[in-house]
């Protein structure tokens, strides 16, 4: 993975991505995509509890 960064940052050549690379890079993906998901949730409720409580002013 440090490679594919200096890939990026620095112009620096990048060997191809190996399949545990990659189902790494998924398994971390699926778990951002949880985590926002949960957060998000949270959020629209908070904001429901806060119109509920006050309305729309």
């Amino acid at each position: 993975m440090e490679y594919a960064r200096k890939a990026v940052q620095w112009g620096e050549h990048a060997e191809p991505f190996d399949i545990e690379s990659v189902d790494y890079a998924n398994e971390k993906l699926q778990w951002m995509k949880k985590e926002v998901e949960t957060v998000f949730l949270e959020k629209i409720e908070k904001a429901k509890e806060i119109f509920n409580n006050h309305g729309n002013r």
